[in-house]
């Protein structure tokens, strides 16, 4: 007899070579990683709570951990009582799955593998893992529906692609997973007891620190300096952070990373067609980012799409995790219908690999990008509050500030990495540093450091490795890195 693919059978031999806890009781060792995310503390209060919401969609890149952080959490979940056999993952990439839907894989767990008849223990917490999510169709309303069928249940789901908020109210808690901060990096890449505090953040702040406070801090920093420049090429991508061979570095974030989501994971979360066109279209953001885009003189300079699917297909590349977009600030000035949105790649390393670059070929300008980039994910996702911040830009006459970040406190941050600061008093960061808390300028040196004598006491300038792993040490700690500043 030719078995169905779609069959109990195969559904629960596959299920069972996922779920290899359901018969050791603990996860193996090799699914786990020494370096705990933050998003993962923040992931076990969400399944801790008691609440309405019972879905979360962990999003992000392709390679930067998810599959990782879901087996620590269902490592956590069994560590705290819960019973092995009522923590379900699967993958959904797994061609099998294609043949069969979500709600009969739950059907066929519950007729087969949660057999607990007595009443106290069917209702306790089942918890499903569905990874690779968004190559699922429908996944979206699915995951909101099914937990509304099962009310026991609680789905943790990973993907690259960002919910739509249709299902706002019903839908998944969101938690972002862009790639590692510096300082996560520097622990996957030195020994831990490396990072112990081998510094102190003066009990004032770093702005209101004196000179000499500020030097010990940069000497303190400056033995990953070496960190900061591999950290440029290779990214945030944890499997990365070892490798040496520039080529196998290109050819991750090529092919992983980057083609993996514009040919398979945007075709199959928007259910549409274009492989080729989001390539063009993603080529060409690499090539201006960062940098305000003009969807008009993009759709010209592509002569394959209009101005409205290239405005659509930016919001797909968008929601796949690859790029970040900032708009324009409300400074109290004229508005400007024609400006469009700043683009950022969601790491610099992405440019490296699709313009096959050595980490030596890099040049100046197209290093002081990626550090702006960086810097704008460090403060977007590892900044100054604890939830994803809003970050603008502002632009007026040629000149403006890279950064403007309106939350509890005010910031404007503006990225001068050479050799050689120069600043103006008609530059925006100078001139309108009395709108906000604190106004920082990024630099390259160690000596370029503190405040500069005859500009605004708000003003401060800190190099960019330095801010970067104290972006980094704050959101591992657990507190806002303008406490420290």
């Amino acid at each position: 007899m030719i078995m169905g693919i779609a069959s109990s059978e195969n559904v629960l031999r596959i299920l069972t070579g996922y779920n290899h806890w359901w018969q050791l009781g603990s996860v193996q060792v090799e699914y786990l990683k020494p370096v705990r995310r933050t998003v993962c503390k923040e992931a076990m209060k969400i399944l801790n709570a008691v609440g309405k919401k019972r879905s979360l969609c962990i999003v992000g890149p392709r390679r930067t951990g998810k599959t990782t952080i879901l087996h620590q959490l269902i490592n956590n979940l069994i560590i705290e009582g819960n019973d092995p056999r009522k923590i379900v993952y699967m993958n959904v990439g797994h061609p099998f799955f294609s043949t069969v839907a979500l709600d009969e894989i739950l059907s066929i767990y519950f007729e087969n593998i949660h057999l607990g008849t007595d009443a106290a223990e069917r209702s306790e917490r089942v918890y499903f893992f569905f990874d690779d999510i968004q190559l699922s169709p429908d996944w979206e309303e699915n995951m909101t529906r099914l937990t509304g069928v099962y009310p026991n249940v609680m789905i943790v789901a990973s993907g690259t692609v960002i919910p739509s908020g249709q299902y706002t109210e019903k839908g998944p808690t969101l938690l972002h997973l862009p790639p590692m901060s510096f300082y996560e990096y520097c622990q996957v890449s030195v020994k831990a007891e490396n990072l112990a505090p081998a510094f102190i953040i003066p009990e004032k702040g770093v702005v209101r620190a004196d000179p000499q406070e500020l030097r010990a801090l940069a000497r303190a920093i400056s033995p990953f300096r070496k960190q900061f420049g591999r950290y440029m090429y290779t990214g945030g991508f944890p499997k990365l952070v070892m490798e040496e061979n520039n080529v196998r570095v290109q050819s991750m974030i090529q092919e992983a990373v980057i083609n993996e989501t514009l040919l398979s994971d945007i075709p199959a979360g928007f259910n549409i067609r274009g492989g080729t066109e989001f390539r063009k279209l993603f080529l060409y953001l690499c090539l201006n980012c960062p940098g305000i885009i003009s969807y008009d003189a993009t759709a010209k300079a592509l002569d394959c799409l209009t101005r409205l699917t290239v405005e659509k297909y930016t919001g797909y590349i968008e929601r796949a995790s690859l790029i970040y977009l900032s708009n324009p600030a409300d400074m109290g000035g004229k508005a400007n219908q024609k400006i469009q949105p700043k683009i950022y790649l969601a790491d610099a390393a992405m440019f490296n690999a699709m313009m096959i670059l050595d980490d030596l070929q890099i040049s100046p300008e197209q290093f002081r990008n990626a550090v702006e980039t960086t810097v704008y994910r460090h403060l977007r996702f590892f900044g100054p509050d604890s939830t994803e911040a809003k970050i603008d830009y502002y632009r007026e006459r040629g000149r403006g500030i890279d950064m403007v970040l309106s939350g509890s406190k005010k910031l404007f941050v503006d990225v001068r990495y050479s050799n050689d600061v120069r600043l103006s008093r008609k530059d925006p960061i100078v001139s309108m540093a009395d709108r906000a808390d604190f106004s920082l300028i990024v630099t390259k040196k160690d000596s370029d450091f503190g405040h500069i004598p005859g500009l605004p006491e708000n003003l401060f300038l800190i190099p960019a490795h330095i801010l970067l792993f104290l972006i980094g040490k704050a959101k591992t700690e657990g507190y806002s890195f303008l406490s420290g500043i």
